[in-house]
């Protein structure tokens, strides 16, 4: 039986101080977190915690001449302002010495390089079980919906007039679903998630018309855009460019097989100059290869939703125009003038036209979910 959930009040009473805490100098014990593990490391340090039932993710950064304890909480400021069903929740903060420690829920499995490697590895096992099997082919079918569901989640963040600036397969996590839960309508669950989280560096406006900015700014060069490496002017259509970057890892592991690791194909690519801004035409043609292979059927299931009925298709055809649009999108994606590629919207609308999201990708952020008493 699932287990039932603290209330919205406890759910951000987190400390039973408040959201936001500030704790003096040897209070650690009546910090209410126990910590689980590590799950990760980038400037900050990454760890599972549990709060009472709750099992979140502690971001620890540690403040000092080079990093304020303001500059610091603008990753808080946005997350505080950003509530969506894929974009990581902001439970709490606290203060306690020169640290200060970001809580989010969910604490994720994977990011999604951990994830996109984990299918390699299962396509690779020697051992090759039914249940190993299988759950590759549920992590397959689940990176078909992460492509509408991360499109859903940019959409949402460049409406709310907010670039984020640093969109890579490690600023994405994945947590495995501890139960079904499609809407009515979906043919098949999902069981895993994926969340759009990392707002270090972004930046929010009041308008649209603000965003265009040439600040100098640091970047994960791999998937920055031309006019970020550049460091001209930039906006919203910076982070479709490294979105796309992030979509042509997705999609070579996809089409990735026993004997074909296309992903390590992909990043053979990008010798010398590691980016993908320095490589955008090999890699525009890889994808849109790979795309237009005879393989995508199989690998594409729109027809096990769509099954022709949004264009009295059969559903052959309603795949091959999918990957036709896709293909064409996609390469625009990573175009070099930015003002050539698709926004955000025009992204969600494709992927929602052919139910490749997970269906739940507007309903806001889901419930807190407890976890067993030990």
């Amino acid at each position: 039986m699932k287990n039932l959930v603290p209330s919205p009040f406890d759910e951000l009473n987190w400390s039973g101080r408040g959201q936001h805490v500030e704790y003096m100098a040897g209070e650690e014990h009546n910090i209410p977190l126990q910590v689980e593990g590590v799950l990760g490391y980038s400037k900050a340090v990454v760890e599972r915690v549990r709060c009472r039932r709750i099992i979140l993710a502690q971001k620890t950064i540690r403040c000092s001449p080079r990093i304020s304890k303001e500059e610091a909480l603008q990753e808080v400021e946005h997350l505080q302002r950003l509530s969506h069903s894929h974009i990581v929740r902001l439970v709490g903060t606290y203060i306690i010495a020169r640290k200060l420690c970001i809580l989010m829920y969910p604490a994720a499995e994977y990011d999604l390089d951990g994830f996109l490697v984990s299918i390699q590895d299962g396509l690779a096992d020697p051992v090759r079980s039914s249940q190993r099997l299988l759950e590759v082919s549920e992590k397959q079918f689940a990176l078909t919906r992460f492509f509408g569901c991360l499109a859903s989640a940019v959409q949402y963040v460049h409406d709310s007039n907010t670039k984020h600036m640093d969109i890579k397969p490690k600023n994405i996590i994945v947590k495995a679903k501890s139960s079904g839960g499609n809407p009515a309508g979906s043919h098949r669950v999902t069981k895993y998630k994926v969340y759009l989280t990392d707002f270090e560096i972004a930046r929010t406006y009041e308008c649209a018309l603000e965003s265009e900015t040439d600040t100098p700014i640091a970047c994960s060069r791999p998937y920055a855009a031309p006019e970020v490496v550049l460091q001209t002017i930039r906006g919203f259509k910076s982070d479709i460019f490294s979105l796309g970057c992030v979509f042509a890892e997705m999609v070579a592991t996809l089409y990735s097989t026993v004997k074909n690791d296309y992903r390590q194909h992909l990043r053979d690519m990008l010798h010398g100059d590691t980016s993908y801004q320095a490589h955008t035409e090999d890699v525009q043609k890889f994808v849109r290869t790979l795309l237009r292979s005879p393989t995508s059927a199989s690998l594409w299931p729109t027809h096990d939703v769509i099954c022709g009925s949004i264009f009295g298709d059969p559903p052959e055809t309603s795949c091959a125009h999918f990957m036709a649009a896709f293909s064409d999108i996609f390469e625009l994606m990573l175009d070099q003038n930015p003002a050539r590629r698709p926004t955000a919207v025009r992204l969600g609308l494709l992927f929602r036209q052919y139910s490749l999201m997970c269906g739940r990708c507007y309903e806001g952020p889901e419930p807190f979910e407890a976890v067993s008493r030990i």
